[in-house]
């Protein structure tokens, strides 16, 4: 193990690490090694001060030992970009006490052990954009302290039950661009500080009933972001159970709703559904736009009585907006009042009582 523990931070230090407490630190590239998992070579490593713009200040670590002295002594930040990673296993970070950023970019990775990041007991960010994992697996992020994990940029297809649960620290988490079909219920529990959830340009088709029940009572709010997904289903009960949590802005935006309910929006302050085929809202539409733009609700194909109806609550709150303006007066132009018969045509009009 302290073999690994050794060839992990040799592997480290030699992609990139920077400190965060005062100063950070890079790796020049001609002292960078490319191995996973097997011995590294055994030479010195030239750790470089770049605080400021000018390299001021340059430091040899000439052993593992150094090595092992300096990132454990340190707060730092890890960037991994560009490297052949597809399999992350958990002896990569053993001894990374002190690492509070992790950034894992453009790696190739398909597969991560659980217990990877475990020995990261210090780790606060998690970044792992732009790679190619498709199974989200119980125990990879299972009772980490996260504050944010980005997951964003992946081929995510699978998000199992239980996979994101136990992190109290979270607050930010980003499946954004992946391939999501299903948003499940069970997400999130025990995750008390969540206040931005991202799942933009997903295959997302609806929301079940009581979607958000594992975020009853956050200690803030929350944001919510649902665009650009496939959506076209909301049970009618996807709202309940949420307790005092209040959604400060839930965006649904270029999705496929046909049709939105005033009471799916008692605690949402922030709405925006623009963009859908939305013919009408159903139930207080003046208590859904209250709190928002007109824009919110543009680019849908409104029948004309509920245009009229948004114009005039509208106008009411002093909104505007210029797609709802000219969509009315279209609506106005095209109301053509029956013609009244012609009084000649009365008079000669044959008057046939049944027998």
């Amino acid at each position: 193990m302290l073999k690994y523990t050794f060839i992990s931070l040799l592997f480290t230090l030699s992609v990139l690490a920077s400190v965060v407490k005062e100063h950070r630190f890079r790796i020049p590239n001609q002292t960078s090694t490319h191995f996973i998992g097997r011995a590294p070579i055994n030479r010195s490593v030239k750790v470089c001060d770049v605080g400021s713009e000018n390299i001021t200040e340059c430091k040899t670590l000439e052993n593992t030992l150094e090595i092992a002295k300096f990132i454990t002594g340190t707060r730092i930040k890890v960037q991994v970009r560009d490297e052949p990673l597809a399999e992350v296993h958990k002896y990569f970070f053993t001894g990374l006490l002190h690492v509070e950023d992790l950034i894992m970019c453009d790696c190739g990775v398909i597969y991560i052990e659980a217990g990877t990041f475990f020995p990261l007991i210090s780790l606060k960010k998690l970044d792992l954009r732009r790679n190619y994992i498709e199974h989200i697996k119980p125990g990879v992020f299972n009772y980490l302290l996260l504050a944010e994990l980005d997951l964003s940029h992946n081929k995510i297809k699978i998000v199992e039950a239980d996979a994101l649960n136990h992190m109290k620290n979270l607050r930010q988490i980003d499946l954004s661009n992946n391939l999501i079909s299903t948003y499940d219920p069970k997400w999130f529990l025990d995750a008390p500080n969540l206040s931005q959830l991202h799942l933009e340009n997903n295959f997302v088709r609806a929301l079940p009933e009581s979607a958000f029940r594992n975020l009853i009572d956050l200690e803030s709010e929350i944001n919510i972001f649902f665009s650009f997904n496939r959506i076209n289903f909301v049970h009618p009960l996807a709202f309940n159970d949420m307790g005092k949590t209040t959604i400060e802005k839930l965006y649904m935006d270029h999705n496929l709703l046909d049709s939105w309910h005033a009471n799916w929006s008692m605690n949402i302050n922030d709405l925006k559904i623009a963009f859908n085929n939305v013919t009408c809202i159903h139930g207080d539409i003046a208590a859904v736009i209250k709190n928002n733009t007109l824009q919110n609700f543009a680019y849908n194909p409104y029948n004309c009585t509920c245009l009229k109806e948004i114009k005039i609550i509208g106008d009411g709150y002093g909104l505007s907006s210029q797609w709802f303006m000219d969509k009315y007066l279209r609506c106005r132009h095209d109301f053509k009042p029956r013609n009244a018969p012609h009084r000649a045509a009365l008079r000669n009009m044959q008057i046939f009582s049944s027998p």
